[in-house]
C-alpha cells in the first residue's frame, strides 16, 4: 500500500525534498536554539508545513 500523499508544495523543483530547502528548515534552527523538545519542535513544523500548503497558489 502506498503511503498518505503530502500536501502539494508551491515550487516547481521537485527534487530538492531535503529539510534544508523547505522554509520550514528555519523552525529547526529557531527550535533549537531555544531548546525546544524534539516534539514540540516537529508539531510547529508540521504545522507550518499544512499552512505553507494551504495557503499556496495553486
Amino acid at each position: 500500500m502506498a503511503p498518505p500523499a503530502k500536501p502539494k508544495q508551491p515550487r516547481s523543483n521537485a527534487s530538492s525534498d531535503s529539510p534544508a530547502s523547505r522554509p520550514s528548515a528555519g523552525f529547526f534552527r529557531l527550535a533549537k536554539n531555544r531548546k525546544l523538545s524534539e516534539e514540540r519542535m516537529k508539531t510547529l513544523v508540521r504545522e507550518a508545513d499544512l499552512a505553507e500548503a494551504r495557503f499556496a497558489i495553486p
